[in-house]
């Protein structure tokens, strides 16, 4: 299933990976500390992966308690993965095989009826008929790590920020929402970015369990999405994991793109390098 070239995304980059995305016509030139999740970023291949945000809490022991462990868990794991990664160390890319025309608008993504978007779906999309979503990454929210003792109560899962980098040439905002079905068929939004960051941009996670909900990008770019765990752990340990964040390249077309402050995505192509590219950034608050 796997082919040798489909496997490079799974070891870390190294210039020489880097070069050969220089040549590669519609893609991002990636930090090469990151390791790449998901579709193949160079041969653009049909990989489907399951990848899970973990939240995770390693239990102590009396006087010395424990401490949070969120990260990117793979399952399973393709060969030549690892099972889990940090997120500052990995990318989770979601390719052009993700882009949808939305039925109508969507107010939380900011978008009209008509406009496209990238849509990781709540359901399984290799389920269904259609090939073009074989190449679309299954992505959910887990704790099945912990046993609901080790835990007073659940897992409250904030979105804490987002900031945006654009494609060059592409569009300057990029929200990022995520959602599941709601009563009466509408649409219940646990997580948006469109509107500012409270305590409402809340998921809540089970000790012992994990979902899936659809995750959705307005425009393609890099998506630095940062959360924060709280929860009351029986060892007494701390009640929230700090702020962690994840980060998502969104689209084929990420050439040009640039990447998080420190350890830049260089710019792609030539008389690009040190190209001042807009920035978005939205706060807590």
């Amino acid at each position: 299933m796997f082919s040798q070239l489909s496997r490079q995304h799974a070891i870390r980059l190294t210039a020489l990976a880097t070069l050969a995305l220089l040549s590669s016509a519609a893609q991002a030139q990636l930090n090469p500390g990151y390791t790449v999740l998901g579709k193949d970023p160079i041969s653009n291949a049909d990989i489907f992966t399951h990848l899970d945000i973990g939240v995770a809490y390693e239990t102590g022991s009396v006087g010395s308690p424990g401490s949070w462990d969120l990260h990117i868990h793979l399952d399973p794991a393709p060969a030549g993965f690892d099972d889990e990664y940090a997120p500052e160390d990995a990318l989770i890319y979601v390719g052009d095989g993700a882009r949808v025309t939305t039925p109508a608008a969507l107010a939380f993504l900011g978008v009209n009826s008509g406009d496209e978007i990238f849509l990781i779906p709540q359901g399984n999309p290799q389920s269904n008929a259609n090939p073009a979503d074989d190449n679309i990454s299954w992505v959910g929210i887990g704790a099945e790590e912990n046993a609901p003792g080790d835990f007073s109560g659940g897992i409250q899962l904030f979105l804490r920020n987002l900031e945006f980098t654009p494609v060059v040439g592409g569009s300057t905002i990029g929200n990022f929402a995520v959602w599941q079905p709601g009563s009466l068929g509408g649409i219940s939004v646990l997580w948006q970015s469109n509107n500012g960051f409270d305590n409402t941009d809340l998921i809540n996670v089970s000790v012992g369990a994990h979902d899936h909900y659809n995750f959705g990008f307005s425009s393609a770019g890099i998506y630095e999405v940062t959360i924060e765990a709280i929860g009351t752990p029986t060892d007494g340990g701390p009640s929230t994991s700090g702020l962690v964040t994840y980060t998502f390249g969104v689209g084929t077309t990420l050439l040009q793109a640039a990447a998080p402050e420190p350890g830049t995505f260089a710019l792609l192509g030539l008389g690009l390098v040190g190209a001042v590219v807009a920035r978005r950034r939205k706060q807590v608050g």
